[in-house]
């Protein structure tokens, strides 16, 4: 290979499979209601994990929902409703031919390199010993060790663990309604409506990435 070690020209089993996790999603959820002869109220609240096929995937998401009903006086009801979302997010996969998408970099991994000769996935000082073919700006010890030269792809590992992303989204949803009643037949309501919500993206990568996001 390109750090000078010998082996073997055959096809290594489960290359993709060995890489990837199972998929594990748990949802809990509480709900509580009740009402009297004026007033009628329901709550329910949730949580949900989800872990995706690549590691350190992860998305959680935090929800509760209040929804209130009043008969202020013989004429006069209301009707409120809040929604309140918490969503966090950690290394979402990158997508089509983006340098650090895991998938796009297992398709081009030749089937005879053994994934586990990437797993170390930081340039030590044994593989400078009788490295072949790298230029000298990716021969640092601490940088993304590849199975390659080419920098068109990145190493799975290093992907996973040195190039990551985070978003956390807060999102409110609100309703209110007054209505009242001049008769049976004839009724005024007053409603509004709001949904609001806060989002944040971080990305990033450490020193010795091969190649810099979004350059193909």
């Amino acid at each position: 290979d390109v750090f000078g070690t010998l082996r073997t020209f055959s096809p290594q089993p489960d290359n993709v499979k060995d890489f990837l996790e199972e998929e594990i999603n748990w949802t809990n959820s509480i709900n509580l209601s009740g009402s009297t002869d004026r007033m009628n109220y329901s709550f329910t609240g949730g949580y949900t994990r989800f872990d995706g096929l690549l590691p350190t995937n992860e998305l959680e998401r935090y929800n509760a929902n209040l929804r209130v009903g009043a008969k202020l006086t013989d004429k006069l009801t209301a009707d409120i409703k809040l929604n309140y979302i918490y969503q966090t997010s950690e290394n979402r996969p990158n997508l089509a031919d983006e340098q650090q998408n895991v998938m796009y970099a297992l398709r081009y991994i030749p089937r005879d390199v053994p994934l586990s000769s990437l797993e170390q996935f930081e340039i030590g000082p044994d593989d400078l010993t009788n490295i072949v073919g790298y230029g000298s700006n990716l021969l640092q010890i601490g940088s993304e060790r590849h199975w390659s030269n080419g920098t068109f792809t990145g190493n799975p590992y290093w992907s996973v663990n040195r190039t990551r992303n985070e978003d956390d989204r807060n999102r409110l949803i609100g309703f209110a309604k007054l209505q009242y009643d001049f008769t049976d037949w004839l009724s005024l309501f007053a409603r509004i409506s709001n949904d609001t919500y806060t989002d944040q993206r971080y990305e990033y990568q450490d020193q010795g990435t091969r190649v810099a996001r979004g350059i193909g």
